[in-house]
């Protein structure tokens, strides 16, 4: 089950109108919600996972996030491997932070892996060209004119 499943399933388990649950989360518009249930956002933003949780409190957090586990939270909690760590939901607020970061940063690096290629294709364009115009002494460098 993808997370657009569950957040479907919390969904109508609250209100069957997404706009009802979209005011119910905090959120003005319900076309966030829809797009997350559609599958069209298939990576909702962690503060839109949060507002769901403040506002359905029976909601089993990490089921949401993993799918694994029940959808409501069991009368009796589990232990927490690593108490604190643990969020105010009962996951690990700093593994969700992380991933955000790692996101962030991967998406930089492929942009300046990027540029790289592009700086190295107009490099090589240069020295092609330096080549052409008979300018290389064969060690990068290029001979002064004499004149």
């Amino acid at each position: 089950m993808f997370l657009s499943d569950r957040m479907k399933k919390v969904q109508e388990y609250y209100d069957k109108n997404p706009s009802k649950f979209a005011i119910r989360i905090g959120h003005d518009r319900s076309e966030t919600i829809r797009n997350v249930i559609s599958g069209k956002t298939s990576d909702p933003k962690a503060s839109l996972i949060n507002d769901v949780l403040r506002a359905c409190p029976e909601v089993n957090a990490h089921w949401l996030i993993t799918g694994v586990g029940s959808m409501l939270k069991e009368k009796k909690s589990s232990p927490v491997i690593v108490e604190e760590a643990k969020g105010e939901y009962g996951f690990c607020m700093s593994c969700m932070k992380k991933d955000v970061k790692i996101q962030v940063l991967t998406d930089q690096l492929k942009e300046q892996e990027k540029k790289n290629d592009n700086l190295l294709k107009e490099v090589g364009g240069l020295k092609n060209e330096l080549d052409n115009l008979g300018g290389s002494n064969g060690n990068g460098g290029t001979i002064p004119a004499t004149g």
